[in-house]
């Protein structure tokens, strides 16, 4: 279907991409006196779309949205050029990563997601690469020299990672019913309804129709019930108070480096997050920098176990 609506073209001027997963499963089967061991080829393919951000459109959205804000103030002309900006490094919306928790900034960047995982073109070695973050080749002196992101550097690595959480979607009760009768069983179902109907056996027809009916009132309840839980367990957010070096952007227009409480959602790599003294969920993996704490590994390990740090 791919190749009848577009054409073969470079990977830098892509719109859509074909990606092609292969496996080899080997499978051995034991018998009384040998074994025999069989190869299985395992193809997945996926089409994704590539996603093109520029410096124009990002400063178009929020030209907008500042100018949106200052309506009721009268002063939208001058809003619209502060969100621009005139400093050259206001020109560069993106942070992109780079090796050794190096971040480059850039006027644009071209990347496309598959399983929930963003891989990002990069001119210089001319391919797709997937989205790193700081948990590779870093030194742990690295960390100890961080000073924090300001509002800005952190706005900015969110539009390459997105935000810190897991969406988990939970289907409408139509869109389940559908999926749920498009299913061969009840496909077979409609098909012995019929059947039955034109042999005039209208009494066994009604019989199925009311278990198909039960059956799928259940199936569909317990579908939803389980999405349910799943985002409940999965998907969470907390407060959590961000340190803003470098000035920050804050502290009342003065420069002082302070403290900024943001949902964990807003979290990127860099990010120098402060544990409180009674305690919390981690919303992210962490390095720590300073002071001691005690952790539960019981979500990961499945072992009521402390670790102290």
């Amino acid at each position: 279907m791919l190749l009848c609506t577009h054409n073969l073209c470079s990977l830098e001027y892509a719109k859509k991409v074909l990606l092609i997963v292969s496996c080899l499963i080997l499978i051995s089967v034991d018998f009384l006196f040998f074994t025999i061991f069989r190869q299985d080829h395992f193809h997945q393919k996926f089409t994704e779309t590539v996603v093109c951000l520029s410096n124009d459109r990002l400063s178009y959205h929020n030209a907008h949205g500042a100018a949106a804000a200052a309506a009721d103030q009268q002063n939208t002309s001058t809003t619209c050029a502060t969100a621009v900006g005139d400093d050259p490094e206001d020109q560069h919306w993106i942070t992109v990563p780079r090796p050794y928790g190096v971040f480059e900034h850039v006027s644009s960047i071209t990347y496309f997601e598959n399983k929930k995982v963003r891989y990002i073109w990069d001119r210089n070695a001319k391919e797709f690469l997937k989205l790193g973050g700081l948990d590779r080749e870093i030194k742990c002196t690295y960390f100890y020299q961080q000073k924090g992101l300001s509002a800005e550097h952190q706005r900015r690595r969110q539009v390459v990672y997105g935000l810190n959480q897991i969406v988990v979607t939970v289907q409408s009760v139509y869109g389940i019913l559908i999926s749920e009768v498009l299913e061969p069983f009840y496909i077979f179902q409609i098909f012995s309804l019929v059947i039955w109907s034109f042999d005039a056996y209208y009494y066994y027809a009604s019989c199925i129709v009311i278990m198909s009916a039960l059956s799928l009132t259940s199936s569909v309840i317990q579908t939803r019930r389980n999405q349910k839980q799943l985002r409940d367990t999965v998907q969470g957010t907390d407060s959590v108070m961000v340190y803003r070096g470098e000035g920050g952007g804050g502290g009342g227009g003065t420069g002082a480096d302070y403290y900024e409480k943001v949902e964990s959602s807003q979290l990127v790599p860099g990010d120098i997050i402060e544990v409180p003294s009674f305690g919390c969920i981690m919303q992210c993996d962490a390095v720590l920098i300073s002071g001691n704490v005690i952790i539960n590994e019981a979500m990961l390990t499945g072992r009521f176990c402390l670790c102290i740090l």
